[in-house]
């Protein structure tokens, strides 16, 4: 049946979401920690970017964690 998911197809969903979250996160980290280095050029404009993404990755890896919280035994 459509819709209807057993506790094992929930958990896969949730743990899937949850590495979803976290890749993206560590997108975010790494290209702000990298491409500043890369360019060579550390700006007060590169420094908040460096924050922001550090900030926005560590909040995407935040709610995997939440979600694989919510697993099921």
């Amino acid at each position: 049946m459509i819709g209807s998911t057993g506790k094992a197809g929930r958990n896969e969903q949730r743990k899937l979401r949850a590495n979803t979250f976290n890749a993206i996160g560590i997108a975010f980290g790494a290209v702000g920690f990298v491409q500043p280095i890369v360019i060579g050029e550390m700006t007060v404009e590169a420094a908040i970017k460096v924050v922001l993404s550090g900030l926005i990755g560590y909040i995407l890896h935040r709610q995997a964690l939440r979600l694989l919280a919510t697993l099921e035994d």
